[in-house]
Order: structure tokens, then C-alpha cells, then sequence
């Protein structure tokens, strides 16, 4: 079965949005048909903030200082010599651009390939990166095609062959658009469920091999330390090494300790960047002094220096929280 990552969801504080992870942040993909921001207006939207393709009411611009962000190839810019929006958002992450552990909120007001093909590689910017030439000549063909049409691919140097695929790509996920726009049904067309599966669909064309997440897999806390480090705890029925898998394809190096229950009672703990994280004697030592269930020399958490859990004869009397909150406080302090 294939990863679904993209989810719609009704939040009554925040409003209807589409919600997906991007390796240690998460992003809050907001569609609003016909959104303009002014430039007084933007103030009110905040930190960690991108606009697309014509949402600010403006150029282009990047402020770093402020986390927001425009992306635009439309107003008060010379069009013909400037990158189309997807383009802009490839030669962000090329420079250096992360979206770090924050919660980021993306606006379009509309969801043509350009502006959804941006959102993706924001989504995806760490595979991205491990992958970008695949990506960059799809990206430069959809960006050719949005600013000059089907007349300029000679700027490219592709040979035919590549063109041609690129184009087929293209083709191939704009049939649906196509489809509803010649048949009058493009404006009543429920742009989060259109955005939601584009996205997915672009996953699979480029990500063909990522793995569903174990319907065993559930998320159970989450903290981060030192602004990026992440310690999780998750209850997963496969190993630890399956479980730190997953994690790392979701998070990379970000990721620092795993807390994995098995079941009630029983912990294994892992860390995921030694680098870092040093070692888990002194959970070992924490745990053993707050659970009740342990005794003195034999049944207690211990293990390795980057592997072991709860104690094996009883299991440990803590609950996943209090594991949790003790590994937190353990790696939220200089270690000796």
C-alpha cells in the first residue's frame, strides 16, 4: 500500500487546511480562491509564513529576519526573465533554505501545477535534496512551460528524449485539471481534495518506494531540545531498528532519542544520533530512581549505550508519559 501524507483537515480555530509533515516541521496549506494579502495586511499573518503565486498583493520578496516569504513571477516583475514560482521554491532549498522543526502556514489562491508543484517541493525538501536532479529537470520544464508556454525549451539544452518525458510527466498529472476546465468545473472544483491528491500523486511519481507507516505505528509524544533535536515516543508492534527506520526517513539527523512501547509496560529505548545525544546511562540511572517496579542489581532499565529499555522480568510500572517527561528532562540538560 502507498504512503498517504497529505490529510484534510476541519480545525474550527484555524480553519480548513491541508496538513503534512515535512521531516521535523509541519506545514498548514490554506487555499482560499481569489486571496489577496497587501503589503499592510502580511503583518497580521505572522512568522513561518509562505505566499504563492499571486497571494501577496506584490513582488517577490524573502525576509529572512521575519520567517515570510512571497513567491511570485506576476506582479512588478519583468515576467519573461523571471523564475516561475516552483522554480523559486527548488532554488530556495539549493541555497540553503529549511523549514527547521517550526510549524509553517503556505497560502495560494489557486492550485495550478506552478503553485502546487511549490508546496510539494516545501513538503519534500529533505528527499529533495537527496534527489535534485530528477526533480530540477521536471521543475525546469513546468517552469518553462508557465512563464513562456511551449516555445522557449531550446533555454533548457535537454535533449529530445528528456524533453519528452518531462513533458509526458507534466501531462500526465494535469489531466484531471484539463478535464474539469473543459468541462466548465474548474471553479466548483473543491480545491483542498484537488491539492491533497496532486500532492500524493506527485509523491508517487517521484517516491515511488516510500513505505506505508505500519498500521501499528502511532505517535505518542514529541519534544525538541536545543531548538532542532527531537526525542519521540511511539508505540509500534515491529523493532526498534524498523521503528528508527521510519523515523529517520521522516526526520533524518533531527532525530535524536526513540522511546518505543511495545506494550503497557514495556519501553525499549534507542538513541538515534550518538553524535549528539551522548548515551542513555543517565536515563538508565533516572528511570530506575522513579520506577517502583525495579529492584536493586536485577530487573531494571538498562542496556547498551544506545539501546535498552524497561526491566525485562515485570516491565516497568511508569506509564509512556512519565517515560517520556523523565527522557526530557534527562537530555534537556548539559550531561557530565
Amino acid at each position: 500500500m502507498k504512503t498517504v501524507r497529505y490529510y484534510i483537515k476541519n480545525d474550527e480555530k484555524s480553519g480548513t487546511h491541508i496538513a503534512v509533515s515535512a521531516g521535523p516541521a509541519e506545514l498548514q496549506i490554506y487555499i482560499k480562491k481569489g486571496l489577496t494579502v497587501s503589503d499592510k495586511e502580511a503583518a497580521n499573518y505572522g512568522r513561518n509564513t509562505i505566499f504563492i503565486d499571486g497571494v501577496f498583493d506584490g513582488p517577490p520578496f524573502l525576509d529572512n529576519d521575519k520567517a515570510m516569504y512571497s513567491l511570485d513571477h506576476h506582479k512588478d516583475v519583468i515576467r519573461a526573465f523571471t523564475l516561475s514560482t516552483c522554480e523559486q521554491a527548488l532554488v530556495m532549498l539549493a541555497k540553503g533554505f529549511s523549514l527547521g522543526n517550526n510549524k509553517w502556514n503556505i497560502y495560494i489562491n489557486e492550485p495550478d501545477l506552478d503553485a502546487v508543484l511549490a508546496i510539494w517541493i516545501f513538503s519534500n525538501y529533505e528527499r529533495i535534496m537527496n534527489n535534485i536532479n530528477n526533480v530540477a529537470r521536471f521543475v525546469r520544464v513546468e517552469g518553462i512551460i508557465d512563464v513562456h508556454g511551449f516555445t522557449m525549451f531550446n533555454l533548457l539544452g535537454y535533449s529530445d528524449e528528456t524533453l519528452a518525458y518531462e513533458i509526458e510527466r507534466i501531462e500526465k498529472l494535469l489531466e484531471k485539471e484539463n478535464r474539469l476546465k473543459a468541462n466548465g468545473l474548474w471553479k466548483n472544483t473543491d480545491y483542498f481534495e484537488y491539492t491533497a491528491d496532486l500532492l500524493q500523486r506527485l509523491d508517487d511519481m517521484f517516491f515511488p518506494n516510500l513505505k506505508e507507516l505500519t498500521p501499528d505505528y502511532t505517535d505518542l509524544y514529541e519534544t525538541t531540545i536545543e531548538g532542532n533535536y527531537l526525542i519521540k515516543a511511539c508505540r509500534f508492534r515491529g523493532s526498534i531498528y524498523e521503528l528508527e527506520k521510519i523515523l529517520k526517513e521522516k526526520y533524518g539527523s533531527n532525530l535524536l532519542v526513540i522511546i518505543m512501547e511495545k506494550e503497557k509496560g514495556h519501553y525499549t529505548l534507542k538513541i538515534a544520533n550518538d553524535f549528539i545525544s551522548g548515551n542513555l546511562l543517565p536515563l538508565y540511572d533516572e528511570l530506575n530512581r522513579h520506577d517502583a517496579k525495579t529492584e536493586k542489581d536485577k530487573n531494571q532499565w538498562g542496556g547498551s549505550d544506545i539501546i535498552g529499555g524497561s526491566p525485562r522480568a515485570s516491565g516497568s510500572g511508569l506509564t509512556t508519559k512519565q517515560v517520556f517527561e523523565i527522557t526530557k528532562q534527562v537530555y534537556n540538560k548539559p550531561q557530565s
